[in-house]
């Protein structure tokens, strides 16, 4: 069975494994611009652990437990297309934005102080 995690992140759970890539809004309040690239993140929001056989459940968090990454990119979002319509009344709105994300990687899984390893 695979290691993986339930996190809060960006107002957002994912469930997350170690070696993978996520995409996430608004993961910080001062963007992936002023950290930069290769940033370590401790995301201490971890929700549910599953490794092995065993399941930890947090009451919202797990105690003493870290998902450990770093950022690799900022990036922008699929465009979103808002369009506003009134029928025979001459009225038609196209509006649109692209939403910014940070993707990182995640590099371990730690309860306690130590690494979960598959």
């Amino acid at each position: 069975m695979k290691t993986y995690a339930i996190i809060e992140a960006g107002g957002e759970q994912l469930q997350v494994e170690p070696g993978r890539f996520y995409n996430v809004r608004h993961l910080s309040l001062r963007g992936v611009n002023f950290w930069g690239q290769n940033t370590t993140l401790l995301l201490y929001r971890v929700l549910m652990i599953h490794h092995q056989s065993a399941t930890v459940l947090g009451t919202p968090w797990v105690q003493n437990a870290t998902v450990k990454g770093r950022i690799l990119d900022a990036r922008l979002d699929n465009k979103l297309v808002i369009y506003k319509m009134r029928a025979k009344k001459k009225y038609r709105r196209k509006r649109g934005h692209r939403q910014s994300l940070t993707r990182f990687i995640v590099d371990a899984i730690c309860l306690n102080g130590k690494v979960l390893l598959d």
